[in-house]
């Protein structure tokens, strides 16, 4: 994993890093959001929370279309999905207390 990591690290801190979510506090969905242009990485943690599936807040201004790419970690597969309310996107983890990064670029 430190490997892998280590051919994002650049990249990933070449944006403004803001956090995500809700504020860690043992069951939340939280976790950070890396803003570059019409791009950027997500990292979103599932705490200990019993569903396998939430909805993060992001930076991500409403009715944007991002297309999100895993890079590490135990998410879904590449997905597409258009931000809701407050930059809301609909994330599954399917492991309790796991995470996952995504790289997304803004399509429209």
């Amino acid at each position: 994993m430190i490997d892998d990591y280590k051919k994002i690290q650049h990249d990933f801190h070449t944006g403004a890093i803001l956090p995500v979510g809700e504020e860690p506090d043992g069951p939340s969905w939280t976790g950070f959001q890396s803003v570059k242009d019409r791009t950027g990485y997500f990292i979103f943690f599932r705490e200990n929370n019993p569903q396998p599936a939430g909805v993060i807040e992001t930076w991500l201004p409403e009715g944007v279309k991002v297309k999100c790419t895993p890079m590490l970690g135990y998410g879904a597969a590449t997905f597409t999905q258009t931000a809701g309310r407050k930059g809301t996107l609909n994330i599954e983890i399917p492991r309790v207390n796991s995470y996952v990064v995504y790289k997304y670029e803004i399509i429209k």
